[in-house]
């Protein structure tokens, strides 16, 4: 089956792959409405590195991220290095990153990676101040299905990342007319 609907969103997506600066995009709504399979259609045929978070420890996660970006970069090497923190892990990924073009940085479920790594919203608000936002080289979509992390420990104003998306995307359940379009041998009336 294709993929339909939510042209809106690729559109939000597009324009930030295609603009010359980087950009931060967080992607959230309720379970099951398609916010993963948006972020992997939308990665189709381009650079980047989907990772999905899981309730697991820092430490397994922090190897699984480094083991899915040596896989999306083709670098062995990656998956088989050793770091202490996500600080690291980000650092040693951006310093692979190919010398042209955009990268695209998902990480999915990051309520499930942010309750065991609590450092990572301060740390990509680190690396987003002093690196990543002027080398205009990376998307970074960060997805959950908890709104309400969402909107505190992303959106909120207390939170590091406060004041830095470039775009967002609320992502609701598709609409009648919308839901109809996966059925178009039946009426729509």
């Amino acid at each position: 089956m294709s993929f339909l609907g939510r042209s809106g969103e690729l559109k939000v997506l597009q324009e930030a792959w295609s603009a010359g600066r980087s950009g931060f995009i967080p992607i959230y709504g309720r379970r099951r409405v398609g916010k993963s399979e948006l972020i992997v259609h939308f990665m189709t045929g381009k650079q980047g590195c989907y990772f999905v978070g899981k309730r697991a420890s820092g430490e397994a996660q922090l190897q699984e991220f480094l083991e899915a970006a040596a896989s999306a970069l083709g670098d062995s090497l990656l998956a088989q290095a050793r770091v202490a923190n996500w600080k690291s892990a980000l650092e040693l990924v951006t310093q692979r990153l190919p010398a042209k073009g955009k990268f695209i940085l998902a990480l999915d479920e990051f309520q499930w990676i942010a309750e065991a790594n609590s450092e990572l919203p301060s740390v990509i608000q680190e690396l987003w101040d002093r690196q990543w936002s002027r080398s205009g080289r990376i998307l970074l979509i960060l997805c959950g299905s908890d709104i309400g992390f969402m909107e505190r420990e992303l959106l909120g104003q207390r939170s590091p990342l406060f004041g830095r998306r470039t775009a967002q995307i609320l992502l609701r359940p598709f609409n009648h007319l919308e839901a109809a379009r996966f059925h178009p041998r039946f009426s729509t009336v």
